[in-house]
């Protein structure tokens, strides 16, 4: 594994250690927030591991990790996934009249410990962020 694609698991594993810290009852849109960065960096660090390089932007990110998604899990679910996590950050950082269901910061967590998982299988990565 190239060193950006192992500094960006790492951060990647970092976000959802944030992520899981948080008391989702309390802190539902922090859970949310954490866990798209967690997917999107773990993205990343797939993206630059396959091919060298990694878009920056987010919506670059997402559309490049959409097609590999369909290649990795054969029906691009992680892919929807990452879309799923970035629209609810969207809401949740920008949107001053949304409140982030607790229900939604759960299942959100629960999709990110997949994906970074399932990230980190495909670097090669053993164990768990835990």
């Amino acid at each position: 594994m190239n060193p950006f694609a192992a500094a960006s698991i790492r951060k990647a594993e970092r976000k959802l250690i944030a992520a899981r810290s948080h008391s989702i009852e309390i802190a539902a849109g922090s859970v949310i927030h954490d866990c798209y960065y967690a997917m999107h960096h773990a993205a990343r660090a797939v993206l630059h591991a396959r091919s060298g390089d990694a878009p920056t932007k987010h919506a670059a990110v997402i559309a490049a990790f959409a097609g590999l998604s369909r290649e990795l899990d054969g029906t691009g679910m992680l892919g929807r996934t990452l879309k799923q996590a970035f629209d609810a950050r969207l809401k949740e950082d920008y949107d001053t009249a949304y409140t982030t269901a607790v229900d939604m910061a759960r299942a959100t967590l629960i999709g990110t410990e997949s994906f970074v998982a399932a990230c980190r299988e495909f670097l090669g990565v053993a164990g768990d962020s835990e």
